[in-house]
């Protein structure tokens, strides 16, 4: 839909004549595709040891000493050949 909208409106005269209306439309394309490269390299990687939970995102870098977790119990759980939680597309066990 995006690309069809700007193939028909790459020539007009009439998107160019309103100034407000060209910045609008670019300006709303340019941030749609920053939107979806963002989104395609997010990554979230976790990590377990003995010090604490490692948790790193994009923008996110945060660790967690065992100090200041409160918990009586405490496990690992191995889901297996899937590898966890998340989105996959285009793997060998589905998406």
């Amino acid at each position: 839909m995006v690309v069809w909208a700007a193939y028909e409106t790459w020539g007009s005269t009439q998107l160019y004549e309103n100034i407000g209306a060209a910045i609008l439309f670019w300006g709303s394309l340019l941030i749609g595709r920053v939107i979806i490269i963002a989104v395609w390299f997010w990554k979230l990687t976790t990590g377990i040891d003995n010090y604490g939970i490692r948790v790193k995102c994009s923008f996110v870098n945060k660790k967690v000493n065992w100090d200041e977790i409160q918990i009586h119990h405490l496990e690992v759980i191995d889901y297996g050949f899937i590898g966890g939680w998340g989105v996959r597309i285009g793997t060998k066990h589905s998406t």
